[in-house]
């Protein structure tokens, strides 16, 4: 019935002395072992909070550098093909270390919305330009049915973004080609 009412555990009367000990070192055994799993789970979070960091640098730097290389107009065909798609994968892994350091936010509790007014049919255009390249790869067309230019709602931009890069993305990962 102690269980049930949920107890962790309980010594019933008379008190043995040799169960007590038994039973207080168990549980102090317990409580080291959920000591090291916070321990190691937070050495888990701050590398990755490193890691994450630390990938941002290198992949601006890609980004820039292949963005400004794909705006001169000597580059053979078959070599901006290539570029562009260098710049689209490192766009992808952008957006991938962006996901990480809002899901670190959100599971740390320090995420904020930061309420702006929004153009939906401009936020919506930017995200389907951004993945037109990615789909044309794969061979997918992307047809839009947006709302009326300066229709705006007031809402957290960046995660906006984020919803429908993520629901686009998705879309264009698990649908056949043509």
């Amino acid at each position: 019935q102690c269980f049930e009412a949920g107890a962790d555990d309980f010594i019933a009367k008379p008190v043995n002395r040799l169960e007590l000990r038994a039973r207080v070192k168990s549980l102090l055994r317990i409580k080291q072992q959920h000591d090291a799993l916070i321990d190691t789970m937070q050495l888990r979070e701050d590398m990755s909070a490193m890691i994450v960091h630390d990938l941002r640098n290198p992949i601006t730097s890609i980004l820039l550098g292949t963005q400004f290389v794909l705006l001169k107009d000597n580059l053979k065909p078959d070599d901006k093909e290539r570029l562009q798609t260098v710049h689209s994968s490192c766009q992808w892994l952008n957006s991938m270390v962006n996901e990480l350091v809002l899901m670190a936010k959100l599971e740390a509790g320090k995420l904020t919305l930061k309420r702006s007014p929004i153009d939906l049919q401009a936020l919506a255009l930017a995200v389907v330009t951004e993945f037109e390249e990615i789909a044309a790869a794969k061979q997918i067309h992307i047809k839009t049915a947006l709302p009326p230019p300066g229709r705006e709602i007031n809402a957290d931009k960046n995660l906006l973004h984020r919803l429908l890069d993520n629901l686009l993305s998705n879309a264009i990962k698990f649908s056949p080609k043509d």
